[in-house]
């Protein structure tokens, strides 16, 4: 087992004696969380979720970037609850569609985009993290998972935004509860391509969050969807995945610069 010491500027290696046991754990636990989704993954796919959730469980923990440790928290709320959410992106996009293009917005450990990624042959995942020490870590996972064509963009939502690089150039959106929805709303929708959609994962303030983005919808030119309940096993909070649709192109003054959106939502 290797384990990553991160700075800003240098990363340091520890290596250590390799724990089969818990590689054989996480294994079990994935195979047990796939089957209840009814999801395939081959054997080179679960190898590299191990592989990941080790990384968590040996380098993100330690850095304080999670404070999910143990194996089945691990498997069932990093792994097992972005593959529900891949799920639900297959009702939109079907097999037969490639190289569709998904941004992960706020990504931190690379969760949902580095397992939907993994389980994922036709979707090509972009990370976007604006902390410098977890883009070095999605660098780590990267290199360690062999995810060739997945890009790491260590910056903030409001700079890409207006950058003609990533500024309509995505299919799909997502952002697991990195801010409140009109917010969310002002980083992803500017980044979609007409009728891309913006998946968001939300919790107990989502029927709240709703009621607050009308205001949004209009200025960004997009429209809600659906809401989809998440049904966890690890977690008594209510949890949805709420579905946006950008319906034309969003004015250029949006995103606003570095920090207003979330100090002044629309």
């Amino acid at each position: 087992m290797t384990i990553y010491i991160i700075h800003e500027n240098t990363i340091y290696i520890k290596v250590v004696y390799k724990i089969k046991k818990e590689a054989n754990v996480f294994k079990k636990l994935l195979r047990n969380e796939i089957s209840t989704l009814g999801i395939n993954l081959n054997e080179e796919q679960i190898i590299k979720m191990v592989e990941f959730c080790e990384l968590i469980k040996d380098t993100a923990y330690n850095h304080g970037f999670t404070n999910i440790y143990k194996p089945e928290e691990i498997s069932s709320r990093h792994i097992g609850e972005s593959l529900f959410l891949l799920n639900i992106i297959d009702r939109y996009y079907t097999s037969k569609q490639k190289n569709i293009s998904l941004i992960d917005i706020g990504t931190g450990i690379g969760v949902p985009g580095i397992p939907i990624q993994i389980a994922s042959d036709n979707i090509k995942c972009s990370l976007l993290e604006p902390n410098k020490k977890r883009a070095k870590f999605l660098n780590i996972v990267k290199e360690n998972t062999k995810l060739k064509t997945i890009e790491i963009i260590n910056n903030r939502a409001e700079n890409i935004g207006q950058m003609s690089t990533y500024r309509s150039k995505f299919d799909i959106a997502i952002a697991k509860a990195v801010a409140p929805l009109n917010v969310l709303l002002e980083y992803a929708i500017p980044l979609l391509k007409i009728n891309g959609l913006f998946f968001a994962p939300k919790g107990t303030n989502s029927k709240k969050e709703i009621s607050e983005i009308n205001t949004s919808l209009t200025l960004l030119n997009c429209e809600l969807i659906e809401s989809i309940d998440i049904d966890t096993k690890t977690s008594n909070q209510e949890q949805v995945i709420i579905i946006f649709k950008k319906i034309k192109e969003t004015p250029l003054k949006y995103p606003r610069r570095d920090g207003v959106p979330a100090k002044k939502p629309l």
